[in-house]
């Protein structure tokens, strides 16, 4: 059975004011989402022998790490009519440090999750194009990500003969 114009107005409002909402805290989920990331670090006991690290203020972006790889949290292309995108990780080798200098190219192709934030029965929720079409709390989102990035550290290490 169809909505009726009634119930189809009303559906409208109540996506037009949860879409102003995600678009009013993107930028403090965002910075909660990369908080629940870094304390995660303090309470996991790592993977495969190796400890999961928090580094930020690596330029601009800060980013999970996991011996050789890492989880970088990006901001890309920000637009003031599109407040609610912009957000990305990319799964990669972990960046050069100063002293440090890569001989080879990386043997994996970069992975990358383009975020979106919603609201969803009045509560923030994260869309994932790579995972789509599921939608993650941010307490799961973390899960996704130190999942993502273990399977990432795994195939690195296979492409290494380790």
């Amino acid at each position: 059975m169809t909505d009726s114009f009634k119930e189809f107005a009303l559906k409208y409002e109540n996506q037009k004011r949860d879409n102003q909402q995600a678009a009013k805290g993107a930028p403090l989920q965002w910075e909660t989402l990369k908080n629940t990331v870094s304390q995660f670090c303090d309470r996991c006991d790592g993977f495969d022998g190796n400890l999961f690290l928090w580094i930020t203020n690596y330029g601009s972006n800060s980013m999970l790490v996991l011996k050789d790889v890492a989880a970088s949290f990006i901001i890309v292309g920000k637009k003031v009519n599109e407040p609610t995108k912009g957000f990305r990780i990319v799964f990669s080798r972990k960046p050069e440090t100063p002293g440090e200098v890569y001989i080879d190219e990386s043997p994996l192709k970069k992975k990358i999750w383009d975020l979106e934030l919603e609201v969803k029965s009045g509560e923030y929720v994260w869309f994932v194009d790579r995972l789509a079409p599921q939608r993650f709390k941010t307490d799961d989102l973390l899960e996704e990500i130190a999942k993502e990035l273990a399977r990432y550290y795994l195939e690195y290490e296979a492409k290494y003969g380790r």
